[in-house]
């Protein structure tokens, strides 16, 4: 069964996402979620799966392109008001600002 990317996630590859995605990150040296300018682009690797890139983008100080309203909840994917350069560990753990109620477990996978 091949991956289907969720409804709200469409349009994140290709050409045209590299080239907003760029600009976005090109358009600041600051990390819109912590304020902090400390970009890592050539840290060292050994992920078998970023072998062909540059740096490691699991970097917790890597740029990434972060959504101030969340994909999931109606932000648009290319909306250049709705981008902004964030740090990997920012982006990753800001999450799409739902939580789960107190003492609940997910149990959807």
């Amino acid at each position: 069964m091949a991956f289907r990317r969720p409804a709200h996630r469409k349009g994140t590859t290709g050409q045209q996402w590299r080239k907003f995605r760029a600009s976005v990150l090109a358009s600041s040296a600051i990390c819109g979620r912590c304020g902090e300018a400390d970009w890592v682009t050539d840290a060292p690797c050994n992920h078998p799966t970023h072998a062909d890139l540059k740096g490691c983008p699991t970097h917790p100080r890597y740029p990434t392109l972060g959504h101030i309203k969340a994909l999931k909840h109606g932000g648009k994917v290319r909306d250049r008001a709705n981008a902004r350069p964030e740090h990997f560990r920012c982006n990753a753990s800001a999450g799409d600002g739902t939580r789960r109620p107190e003492g609940q477990i997910s149990w959807d996978w």
